[in-house]
């Protein structure tokens, strides 16, 4: 009788769990299952970038540096003496970009989708070895990137603290792989292009890529956060299209008279839109 009765206790208990837990098993599993399509909508939307670049001829230096003011990084790139250099679209996200004057090959960029800003810097060397260094934010890191593309992911610190970052970082591959910074051969809309296309082409030749965006998108990108290009667990290695350093920031918002500081993705505040 009594174990007839703790059955029957047990049955019901777990028929409650399950009525309880199956419609997020079922929603789980739906959008794990979304993931590889839409991965793979946007990868073959970047394996042709131009459709998605649009120029802004009317965005010039004064709109640039109302933008670089309202993010809090004005003061900044006037005291590393960065100037502006060109803006566009990238599908729905605003590009603004600054030179280095000083270093040419040097570039501060800010990104806007849907209110959030992208901060990213980079430097190209241009070499007959192809490398590219990329310190971004965990949402930047999900596709893997071809040989010689070097990414690195940091989502906190003030920017300051991430130029210096930068610029070890490109110390370091200077050193491992015996190159130097060298102004572009093609405009930087260009360079960008090419730079998502070969992403693209990259992120297509991987066996089973696209059941791997699954990893890619939930884990991989987490486990990547905040290691630079010295403490991750690869070699230096290079390619075949010019080498280059990108360093990405994104959803870093402060308000301008606090200074700009990299906060993480659960802490940002929208500024609203420019």
């Amino acid at each position: 009788m009594t174990d007839s009765l703790f059955q029957q206790i047990f049955r019901y208990g777990l028929h409650q769990l399950n009525s309880l837990w199956l419609p997020f098993v079922i929603i789980a599993a739906l959008l794990l299952i979304q993931i590889p399509f839409i991965a793979a909508y946007f990868v073959s939307r970047f394996a042709k970038p131009e459709e998605l670049m649009v120029e802004q001829p009317d965005l010039n230096e004064g709109h640039a540096a109302l933008l670089a003011h309202k993010v809090g990084c004005r003061e900044w790139l006037k005291f590393r003496s960065f100037r502006f250099l060109t803006a566009f679209r990238f599908g729905n996200a605003l590009t603004v970009v600054w030179e280095e004057k000083k270093m040419p090959s040097r570039f501060f960029i800010i990104q806007r989708f849907d209110g959030v800003y992208t901060f990213e810097f980079w430097t190209m060397f241009n070499d007959a070895k192809a490398a590219s260094l990329e310190t971004c934010s965990r949402a930047a890191s999900f596709l893997p990137n071809p040989p010689g593309r070097f990414v690195q992911s940091i989502t906190y610190g003030a920017l300051q603290d991430i130029w210096d970052i930068h610029l070890r970082s490109e110390a370091f591959l200077i050193d491992k792989l015996e190159i130097s910074p060298k102004p572009m051969n093609v405009s930087f809309r260009e360079e960008f292009a090419n730079a998502v296309r070969a992403q693209a082409a990259y992120t297509t030749s991987r066996p089973f890529w696209r059941y791997r965006t699954i990893y890619w998108y939930l884990l991989k990108r987490f486990l990547m956060a905040n290691k630079t290009i010295e403490e991750q667990d690869h070699p230096p290695q290079v390619g075949s299209h010019g080498v280059n350093c990108h360093l990405w920031l994104a959803r870093i918002v402060t308000p301008p008279e606090k200074g700009l500081v990299v906060t993480r993705p659960s802490e940002i505040e929208v500024l609203g839109s420019l």
